[in-house]
């Protein structure tokens, strides 16, 4: 694919209003730029999710002072603008006959524009409600095929790096297909051979037949550029079913479900698992897996579904709970705790990741002072534990609508260098899309590290 940028002014572009010039890309990208400018912040990173049944758009964009901010000018607008269209074209034509939900087009900028070795694009395909009699296996293998063909006309250039897939109640919901650009590989090019193409045949199909009454969810990453065996890079689990109470029975029907999940996918092992303690004093959890490197020719990566480990597991939330979260804050906050975990003979060794509160505001018109107020009760829970190393404020439509604090432990804070972003007042409650503020501690006190800005075009 060739880009001839010196051109791109004069181009017309697909999905383009004839009476107006617009579409949903250039409204939101030219929206994001007013919002750059008027804040004084630049834009380091962007992100442009394509709806192409809805025919809009959501620019999911980063912006903080890490580079220099630059003359926003139409011509840098018109590159970015023109690279995306380019990019859905090239999807529409590697993928329309297979059902192209979504493309996702994201990049750093820099004082020069667009960043081309960290260009991502992602395509969303659902197989899930389809008009057609297609097995959800049968349009994935097309579209793996057709990811190929692409490759060998030289449609992209860079071969398909990542394959996501969303399985959620026994069916594969939809998946998607990544070209990452900052990676170039001997891939390129090639076939994916039987033994891949088999292999995830047949945990699709295990998955969407399982015959038990556990429905877990299922978020798997797969390695493409690995194309002789299916090699998975990480996932996450999600069990079906909220905990009521930390207990044997409960704990039991957990590891059922993650059971499952090994049970499709070889050469796994849990990593981390996170636990949320809702405000109405019920628990979700998941866990993420990630690729097992050495994984023991003498012992199976399931557990024995007994009331031994179950104990074990019940024993090892309660304990997550009793170290790393504060009882005072479960009222009114969210907590969530992560922690990276090792199991050895059968013992699950957990290290802290996390300690992180949410709560949300629903139309609360006191929502600053009410912020405030929560806030300082928990700074008093937590001094004597950690610190809030960084939290966010988040603002949609005008008003303060979530509060999110991350605490760390008070021994393993490490204070960076920083240049403060200044804080935009006179936009902070004003604005109309999504704005996630992020806070940031240093031994001066907190200081403003980035934004997210979300926000949605369409026609």
């Amino acid at each position: 694919m060739i880009f001839y940028l010196e051109n791109i002014e004069d181009m017309d572009f697909y999905f383009t209003n004839n009476e107006t010039n617009e579409n949903p890309i250039d409204l939101g990208l030219t929206d994001l730029v007013s919002y750059s400018v008027e804040t004084q912040h630049s834009i380091e990173h962007v992100k442009v999710i394509y709806d192409l049944n809805k025919n809009n758009c959501l620019i999911d964009a980063k912006l903080s002072n890490k580079i220099m901010l630059t003359e926003i000018s139409p011509k840098l607008i018109n590159q970015l603008a023109y690279l995306i269209k380019r990019m859905l074209d090239d999807c529409l034509m590697i993928y329309k006959k297979i059902f192209l939900t979504k493309m996702i087009f994201e990049t750093d900028l820099d004082v020069l524009g667009v960043v081309y070795d960290t260009i991502k694009v992602s395509c969303f395909i659902k197989t899930n409600n389809l008009p057609v009699s297609a097995t959800s296996w049968q349009i994935l293998k097309n579209a793996l095929e057709e990811s190929v063909q692409a490759e060998r006309a030289e449609i992209i250039e860079r071969p398909a790096t990542m394959l996501i897939l969303n399985l959620k109640r026994k069916k594969l919901r939809n998946f998607t297909i990544i070209y990452d650009f900052a990676k170039d590989s001997n891939a390129f090019q090639l076939p994916f051979s039987t033994t891949l193409t088999d292999a995830l045949r047949a945990l699709i199909e295990r998955y969407c037949n399982f015959k038990g009454t556990h429905e877990v969810s299922l978020y798997l990453q797969f390695d493409l550029l690995q194309r002789n065996t299916l090699q998975i890079k990480k996932g996450r689990l999600y069990p079906s079913r909220k905990i009521r109470e930390l207990s044997t029975p409960e704990t039991k029907f957990i590891i059922a479900q993650v059971n499952q999940m090994m049970s499709l996918v070889s050469n796994v092992k849990i990593s981390s698992f996170e636990l949320s303690r809702k405000r109405d004093g019920t628990y979700g959890s998941n866990f993420e897996v990630i690729n097992d490197e050495h994984p023991s020719k003498r012992h199976s990566n399931m557990f024995c579904v007994d009331y031994f480990t179950s104990c074990e597991i019940a024993q090892t939330f309660q304990r997550v709970l009793d170290k790393y979260s504060l009882p005072k804050l479960y009222r009114e906050w969210i907590n969530t705790v992560a922690v990276n975990i090792s199991i050895k003979s059968g013992k699950w060794i957990d290290t802290f990741k996390y300690y992180k509160l949410q709560h949300q505001f629903d139309k609360d018109e006191n929502a600053v002072d009410h912020a405030k107020h929560l806030v300082n009760i928990a700074n008093k829970e937590i001094r004597n534990y950690g610190k809030i190393c960084d939290f966010d404020v988040v603002t949609h439509h005008g008003m303060l609508t979530e509060l999110e604090l991350l605490v760390s432990d008070i021994n393993k804070l490490n204070y960076r260098p920083f240049k403060p972003m200044k804080l935009p007042l006179n936009a902070l409650l004003t604005i109309e899309p999504k704005v996630y503020y992020r806070f940031r501690l240093s031994p001066n006190g907190y200081y403003l590290l980035s934004e997210r800005y979300l926000g949605w075009s369409k026609l």
